[in-house]
């Protein structure tokens, strides 16, 4: 899926004002920035908001942007900050919700996605399972969270992790060694029954 060269190319071609290298990139790049941001909010519209605003500082940025390292984890760190910046502001300004404003994009509603050839019940306990493994993720510790989402979810090598973060490659390692002792521990429950 990430395509150094291709990546930079298109990178380039932005950054002297080509609109259809920035579209390209954001076609490559929107859905896994989307599913990211989704797995720190759980909130459809506000993943799909932090993904426009991520696009729309690229672009604004595109004159300044050097080749230096990988296209991917330049984006993705333009998509930390701004996530590290939005849940700042909602910390020092909290705002009270309903149950009912939250809805489906809260991840309250359970779907009624099952296959045909699912056996009675595996549809709830699946959705047992994603919902005790979105609330083991949310509590863990930041730090921890960070590597697991792009590590685990996004797919992201420890080296891409480590320069999103801003952290040694050995710290990236024993965060995600403690994020899955923890996970392991919180969902010990569901380890080892059958699929």
């Amino acid at each position: 899926m990430f395509d150094h060269e291709r990546d930079v190319a298109l990178a380039l071609r932005m950054a002297r004002g080509d609109e259809s290298a920035f579209e390209a990139l954001y076609g490559l790049y929107g859905r896994v920035l989307k599913s990211y941001f989704y797995r720190f909010c759980y909130d459809e519209a506000e993943a799909e908001d932090l993904v426009h605003e991520t696009f729309l500082r690229l672009w604004r940025a595109r004159e300044r942007y050097q080749p230096i390292g990988k296209f991917s984890t330049y984006l993705f760190q333009i998509g930390k900050n701004l996530w590290l910046n939005r849940r700042e502001r909602k910390m020092n300004n909290p705002v009270k919700a309903s149950i009912e404003a939250l809805g489906g994009s809260a991840g309250l509603e359970v779907s009624g996605g099952s296959s045909s050839d699912e056996a009675p019940g595996a549809s709830i306990e699946r959705e047992e399972l994603i919902g005790e493994l979105r609330q083991a993720i949310s509590t863990l510790p930041e730090k921890h969270r960070d590597v697991l989402v792009l590590g685990r979810i996004e797919g992201l090598r420890y080296a891409d992790i480590a320069v999103i973060l801003d952290i040694p490659v050995g710290t990236v390692k024993s965060r995600m060694a403690s994020a899955e002792a923890k996970l392991r521990e919180k969902l010990s429950r569901f380890i080892g029954q059958e699929a």
